[in-house]
Parts: C-alpha cells; structure tokens; sequence
C-alpha cells in the first residue's frame, strides 16, 4: 500500500523550521510527498517540552487526523489521535514501517469513521494517562 494515495501526509516536528526543511528537503525534494509542514513555532511550548495541538490543522476534523511519534507527550493534548511509534536509530532489523504501514491499511481498509476510537481501543493511551494520574494523586477517582 502506498499511504500517499490514500492519506495526505503531513510533517509535523518540534524542530526549528529551517533545521526541518533541510532534513523534508532532502527525503523529499520534489515535494511530492508532503501535503503540509509544521514546525515548532505550530506547537505549544509547556514545561515539559513543545507539544503538538492538532487543532492547528483547520481543515480536517479530529476524528480524521492521526499523529505518529516516538515521543507520546508531543501529542498529549490529543492523545487519542496519537500513534506511540519507536524512534530510528539506524538499525537495519527496523520494521516499525511495516508495522505502521499496516496499521494505517486496517484503518483505511476498515474505513474507520474515528480514528481516536480505534487507536484508543489499540493503544489505550487515555486510560494510561488516567492510571497514571490516579497514582500520581492517590486517588481512585478523577475529578
């Protein structure tokens, strides 16, 4: 499957523009592969590092919009578009592609009408964060 036939592909990074486009540049200098860029100044800036508001994207509704990082607090402000990925580090047994790749295809191929249910029930990173709110605070209940 070919993702950029059935998705718009959008860079969204922490990094300083210029840094970034060096990096999309050279991966795609045609520009054929990226449909929108976003850079750190698109991000919110909190205590614990710039995190991605997908509501910065004005012409897609939540329920359509995936986020893909290896850092799930950059997408803490929408954690249920978010899909937890592994970070790269140049290793050639690398298959967390394919895996995505496939993921995405379910998706697709299921013609999912929400994407945050379908990642909540894969990933179940909002009942995490509340697991771990409820520990943090000692409480059995939040507020």
């Amino acid at each position: 499957m070919q993702l950029k036939e059935y998705f718009q592909i959008v860079a969204f990074t922490a990094s300083e523009e210029s840094y970034a486009n060096a990096i999309l540049d050279f991966i795609d200098p045609e520009g054929c592969i990226f449909d929108l860029r976003l850079y750190r100044q698109h991000c919110v800036n909190t205590e614990h590092g710039h995190i991605k508001d997908l509501r910065v994207i004005k012409n897609r509704m939540l329920k359509d919009i995936l986020v893909l990082d290896n850092n799930c607090l950059s997408f803490a402000f929408n954690i249920n578009n978010g899909v937890p990925i592994l970070p790269f580090y140049d290793n050639a047994n690398d298959e967390e592609l394919k895996h995505l790749t496939f993921y995405l295809s379910c998706i697709f191929e299921q013609n999912v009408s929400d994407v945050r249910d379908h990642n909540q029930e894969a990933f179940g990173l909002l009942k995490l964060r509340e697991n771990h709110i409820k520990e943090k605070h000692g409480n059995t209940e939040l507020e």
